[in-house]
């Protein structure tokens, strides 16, 4: 059972480092969303700024994570979800590489990088349990 875990944090770990947004449990490498509700993919939309809340708005430790999340936005632009889909069919997202939170639930904050936090790294195993 412990090499089961460190290997999900290995697994976690790397998906992090990697920068991409393949699904815990999954084959699928992006969440399927309806292209007429889905905010832009990046941050230049010509002259105007894409819709959606603040990032700082969004990601407090605490608050809880909207179901119908799917982005914010910064002074930099549209920042896209980075989700990821787990076995039991629960989706996790990450923030700024340390935040996290189930969609419609209590957003967590690491207290180092995501890929070193314990409690992330615990989340991401049951993830893909």
């Amino acid at each position: 059972m412990r090499s089961r875990v460190r290997t999900a944090v290995a697994v976690g770990a790397f998906l992090l480092t990697a920068g991409t947004s393949t699904g815990c449990g999954s084959d699928s490498s992006t969440v399927a969303q309806d292209p007429a509700t889905r905010p832009p993919s990046t941050a230049h939309t010509g002259d105007a700024q894409p819709d959606g809340p603040a990032c700082a708005v969004v990601w407090k430790k605490g608050a809880t994570l909207p179901h119908s999340y799917h982005g914010c936005t910064t002074d930099a632009g549209w920042v896209r979800a980075q989700v990821y889909e787990c076995s039991d069919g629960h989706r996790l997202v990450t923030y700024a590489h340390s935040f996290y939170a189930g969609l419609g639930r209590t957003i967590s904050r690491a207290a180092t990088t995501l890929a070193k936090d314990q409690d992330f790294q615990h989340t991401m195993a049951v993830c893909g349990a």
